[in-house]
């Protein structure tokens, strides 16, 4: 006898949680809501004594505001970034942003919060510690979606939504086909406490490298949370050095600047021409750490899936895209898919139809890829762009960032456009 759902989410981290929390907001329309997780019901407890988990996001304003609309913003401890400073390593022209630019949480806090709030929703039903062996999509509108999970339990739901990483049951299940790229390369993160306190409160640094960029963001006045993009065999070298020769690498990399040469030359022309300011170097310079916590590493790559629907099924986050984090986009992303798709099933119902009506599904699929192309493709070329060792890109890349640093209206489109991602 199988177990009847209106929705089952399959994955029950960032994304998969806000689903189930934004359909769980609306208990006059959802019902018996599924949340399906193949973890433990609490994550395993770091060792090491860290003051702040080494996975952090960069929440940009229009995820700060489903997270406020679902009521967990207000629970969590947040800083703001307002402002951003990035610069490349071989040219040393910078562009700066300033504003509302994002809040930096930690990852398993609101992962935290989302389930402290799907707790108090009779609607929601969250199962841990179970996977999916079976995912049946019916072959027409109106059937119902059938699973079968690992410990024998049989399912039936009108639509089944996945949010289960880039490992997707469900996007197998809809027989979709997914563009890939391995970049060869890993992300290491970690938390940094300054030498000293940091006279710039709520700045982020970019360093962009030929291997890769070093993205600090700002966690309080003492700490900041680092991804550094390296090569694969350079990711797994640096996370086998002890602390302190890793933070030597770190200090003596995050310092250096590039040795005169045309490129700077004609930068330095163009910022005069301008009257834009170069790269500080004093603060740059200032950029010390001498304590490192909880270091790991995860691979990186990009991947989009052509179709995000199919009878009864959706796709969301990295089930349905994965970007390269050099922009921090990829959970602004998939908390656009869950503000898109929640909008589009209250139509569905709303007017009546089934929850799994592929008319609806359909303008979900058209509106959350021209949401997610654009950045997709646009970290793309930054990436293939800044991870190159070729003089020709450098004076490009240079150019490119003091042209976007001297045109406040062209910099300020890009700043709102990563704001609403």
């Amino acid at each position: 006898m199988s177990q009847i759902y209106q929705a089952v989410i399959v994955g029950g981290g960032l994304i998969g949680s806000a689903m189930a929390c934004s359909l769980g907001s609306k208990p006059h329309l959802f019902k018996r809501i599924l949340l399906l997780d193949g973890g433990p019901s609490t994550p395993k407890n770091n060792p090491v004594a860290a003051p702040f988990q080494n996975r952090v996001l960069a929440v940009n304003p229009a995820s700060q505001e489903l997270l406020r609309t679902l009521g967990v913003w207000k629970e969590l401890n947040t800083f703001p970034a307002n402002r951003m400073v990035v610069w490349d390593s071989k040219s040393n022209p910078k562009i700066q942003f300033e504003g509302e630019i994002c809040s930096i949480a930690e990852n398993q806090k609101i992962i935290d919060s989302l389930h402290h709030k799907i707790s108090q929703n009779s609607e929601i039903t969250f199962q841990n510690n179970v996977k999916i062996v079976k995912c049946d999509l019916p072959h027409e509108e109106g059937r119902p979606v059938n699973l079968k999970l690992n410990d024998g339990t049989s399912i039936s739901s009108e639509l089944v939504i996945g949010a289960d990483g880039i490992n997707s049951i469900v996007r197998e299940a809809t027989c979709s086909k997914t563009l890939k790229a391995n970049y060869e390369q890993f992300g290491l993160v970690a938390t940094l406490k300054f030498r000293d306190i940091s006279p710039n409160l709520g700045t982020a640094y970019q360093k962009f490298l030929p291997t890769g960029p070093i993205a600090l963001l700002p966690l309080d006045k003492e700490h900041c949370s680092l991804v550094w993009t390296l090569p694969s065999h350079k990711a797994k070298e640096y996370m086998a050095l002890n602390d302190e020769d890793f933070l030597y690498k770190l200090n003596t990399i995050l310092s250096k600047v590039s040795e005169p040469s045309v490129i700077n030359e004609v930068n330095r022309c163009f910022d005069s021409f301008m009257n834009v300011q170069s790269i500080n170097e004093s603060e740059i310079n200032g950029l010390r750490y001498n304590e490192v916590f909880s270091r790991a590493i995860f691979p990186l790559g990009l991947g989009h899936t052509v179709n995000y629907v199919n009878y009864g099924a959706a796709l969301i986050g990295d089930a349905a895209h994965r970007i390269h984090p050099l922009a921090g986009l990829g959970a602004n992303l998939g908390f656009s898919d869950v503000k898109i798709l929640t909008d589009k099933l209250e139509e569905t119902l709303t007017n009546g139809d089934v929850l799994g009506s592929m008319t609806y599904l359909k303008e979900y699929e058209s509106l959350s890829q021209c949401s997610n192309v654009g950045p997709l493709f646009m970290t793309h070329m930054l990436q293939r762009m800044f991870c190159n060792e070729s003089q020709v890109l450098a004076a490009i890349r240079g150019l490119g960032l003091n042209v976007v640093n001297g045109i406040k209206p062209l910099k300020n489109l890009i700043q709102s456009a990563a704001a609403n991602a």
